[in-house]
């Protein structure tokens, strides 16, 4: 397994699971997310908007 050295955080930080391509719920969360936002599951799966959440992950730089 490979670990990504994250650096040092200050404040608050959001972490969540994957959105499974679900780009309502995405956003549900980041309107919520205070400080960094780190995503630990999969971005893409089962519902219908996958380039919309991957594009969203990204603007946000999560």
């Amino acid at each position: 397994m490979r670990i990504k050295e994250l650096g040092d955080f200050n404040g608050e930080i959001t972490v969540f699971g994957g959105p499974y391509s679900n780009i309502q719920a995405l956003e549900a969360v980041l309107a919520t997310a205070r400080g960094a936002s780190i995503c630990t599951g999969d971005l893409v799966a089962y519902c219908g908007a996958p380039e919309a959440v991957v594009a969203r992950i990204r603007r946000e730089n999560v």
